[in-house]
Formats: C-alpha cells, sequence, structure tokens
C-alpha cells in the first residue's frame, strides 16, 4: 500500500531492534546463512536446541564436505582412508572373534581366558578366598572338609556312586551277612566254613608217592622223595637171598663201631672180622655161628 503523506526515513534494523527469541528457524529461507556468516566462536553448544541444526540448515558447502569427507583435519591418513571407505556411515561393523555382533556385542563362550582376568580375580580364583565372596566359603584346592551333602549326575574317580551305594545298603553291619556254603562229598563243612575229610575216604589215588606201587609192595617212608613217601618190597627184616628170604645174609667185615645195649641179644654167621680203628661194644649179648 502506498504511503500517504510524507515517507518515513529509512533506518537500518540491528539487532537490538529484534526482541529476543522473536526469529525462530522457520523464519530463516533455507541456506542463507553460510558459515562465514557467523562470527569465529560465536555459536557454542549450549545455544543450540537439541536436533535444531539439520542437513538442511547447514550450508550446501558444509554439507559437500561433510559427504565426501574432504576435510579430514586431526587426523592420520590411515584414519582418513577408513572414512573415505565407510561411505555409508550408517550401520555398525559386524565384529567376529572373541566379542560378536554389529549392534549389541557378545562375549563368546570359553573367550575369556585367565590372561584377560584382572590381576586381583587371578588371585582371588587361585588362593579360593575373598571376603563377602563364595569362593570365601569354597574348598581349597589342597582339600578338606565338606560340611554339606554332595550330589552329582556324573561319577567319581569313574565310579557311579549312586549304583554303588546302592550294593553298599544291602550288605550289613560290619560286613558280616555272609554265609559259608555246606559242602558235601568226601570233604564236609558246615556253616562255620570249617572242612573235614570223611571218614575211610582217603585211598590210593589220594596220595602224593614218589613211584608207581606194585602188588605186594608197602609204603616206606622217605623224606627226600616226592610226597615223602614211596612204595618198597617188604623185606624179612634184613638182607636175604632166595624166595621169601629163605637165607639171611650179613656181611664178613664190621667197618663202624657197634654197641650192643645190655638188653639187646645179637647174632652174626661167621666169621665176622673187625676193621682196624673199629670197635664192637658188647654190653648185652652177640653170638657168632
Amino acid at each position: 500500500m502506498p504511503y500517504l503523506g510524507k515517507e518515513p526515513a529509512r533506518v537500518p534494523v540491528t539487532a537490538a531492534d529484534i526482541p529476543d527469541d522473536s526469529i525462530t528457524a522457520a523464519k530463516i529461507v533455507d541456506g542463507v546463512i553460510t558459515a562465514a556468516d557467523i562470527g569465529p566462536n560465536a555459536v557454542n553448544t549450549s545455544e543450540l536446541v537439541d536436533d535444531a541444526v539439520t542437513a538442511d540448515k547447514l550450508a550446501n558447502s558444509i554439507n559437500t564436505a561433510i559427504a565426501a569427507n574432504t576435510a579430514k583435519t586431526g587426523i592420520t591418513t590411515s584414519q582418513a582412508n577408513a572414512i573415505t571407505a565407510n561411505t555409508a556411515k550408517v550401520t555398525n561393523a559386524t565384529h567376529t572373534g572373541d566379542v560378536t555382533g554389529a549392534t549389541a556385542l557378545t562375549i563368546t563362550d570359553d573367550a575369556v581366558t585367565a590372561a584377560k582376568l584382572a590381576n586381583s580375580i587371578n588371585t582371588d580364583i587361585a588362593t579360593g578366598v575373598t571376603a563377602n565372596t563364595t569362593a570365601n566359603a569354597a574348598l581349597p584346592k589342597s582339600g578338606g572338609a565338606m560340611t554339606g551333602a554332595i550330589t552329582t549326575n556324573s561319577t567319581f574317580d569313574g565310579r557311579d556312586v549312586s549304583t554303588d551305594g546302592t550294593k553298599l545298603d544291602g550288605i550289613a553291619a560290619s560286613a558280616n551277612n555272609y554265609v559259608h556254603p555246606n559242602h558235601s562229598g568226601e570233604v564236609t563243612s558246615t556253616a562255620d566254613g570249617a572242612t573235614v575229610i570223611v571218614d575211610n575216604m582217603v585211598d590210593e589215588a589220594n596220595l602224593k608217592i614218589s613211584n608207581t606201587p606194585t602188588n605186594g609192595y608197602v609204603l616206606t617212608a622217605q623224606s627226600g622223595n616226592t610226597g615223602g613217601m614211596t612204595w618198597a618190597e617188604m623185606t624179612g627184616g634184613g638182607p636175604s637171598l632166595g624166595t621169601d628170604s629163605i637165607i639171611r645174609t650179613n656181611a664178613q667185615t664190621i667197618s663202624e663201631n657197634i654197641t650192643i645195649g645190655s638188653t639187646t641179644n645179637g647174632m652174626s654167621a661167621g666169621p665176622i672180622t673187625i676193621a682196624d680203628g673199629y670197635t664192637v661194644t658188647v654190653n648185652g649179648n652177640w653170638s657168632v655161628v
């Protein structure tokens, strides 16, 4: 609308003429304010509303620089190369190894070794003693007495405790639940386990003798032979000749010292010679015929 009367003076508008908070982001034409229009250090983070500055509010040159990552000020060449390679910048990298995942990271099972634990934790594990922790009540590696019941779904030292325990439950106190069986036959026994050879049961086959028997032989003691017994021909009490020992014989020379007791009678077929150096002492009777 044209002015009526005198045209008002054209007075410049300064920042002092604009009330505080009267110009909002919506009043600013997109792209008209560049970084050159803002004085050095004139705007700090406390003066910016969260999420108020969008890409549209930034000068095209700034958006272009961010998109191309051409500035790379204050970083190393390898970091700059990494930024250039990661042009998307919208997703997290997928991690592998001890820690996996893209957004929420997960520690891999069995990945935490003793070397990755703090020294204090390793010390607690080694000693088994840490105040106000479960380890404080743990059984030391050197052994000790357990105060509570022990259960397992496996074995101890390769033994099935449950199965073996059932067997032990069936044994009477003092392990005296065994009853000795009764034996019959040539050797018998009663419940106490003592065995007895039946009367008139030991025969020739049961004897341990050094030779095979011959009819008419008698069993003689021979300590040097197997079993200490030997079958031998029965004689009439001394050396003899002929059937049924018809002729008794004796040596003609005595080569040993002999004493005939006072209650003993002796007889020899003569003649008899006593060898030099030997004697025959007769306290009883000795007849030479």
